[in-house]
């Protein structure tokens, strides 16, 4: 087997899974406004350091797209810790087989969530 072929499919697959997370955010925060039943208490003010690392223009934009921004960000290291726990393990091909199914339960929980969400926060256009 080679592995180096699949550390390099898993870190492509989680780099595409992180990018894609960022840009449902990004969408996101544009599409969504702010609605009175919501706001305040789930709506956040961005520091200018997040502003700025993410390219934010909104002032006030919804908590769960906040920490949705840092999880997409927090997806490329898992490639990191997969290739550390396959190299612990011996190369064993089991080990990298579950790690890779984890990676797409989190990456299929994390996008179903998104979905929910988004149809909570969308303004209804009449």
């Amino acid at each position: 087997m080679d592995y180096k072929l699949y550390i390099i499919m898993i870190c492509l697959a989680t780099f595409l899974c992180s990018k894609s997370n960022y840009e449902v955010a990004k969408h996101s925060i544009k599409e969504i406004n702010i609605l009175s039943r919501y706001y305040p208490e789930k709506y956040i003010t961005p520091t200018a350091k997040a502003r700025r690392f993410f390219k934010i223009k909104q002032s006030m934009i919804p908590k769960y797209l906040y920490y949705e921004l840092y999880v997409s960000l927090s997806i490329v290291l898992f490639p990191i810790v997969i290739a550390l726990v396959f190299i612990l393990s011996g190369f064993n091909d089991k080990v990298l087989g579950i790690l890779f199914w984890i990676e797409l339960g989190f990456a299929c929980i994390n996008q179903t969530f998104m979905i929910i969400m988004e149809m909570i926060y969308k303004k209804k256009v009449k």
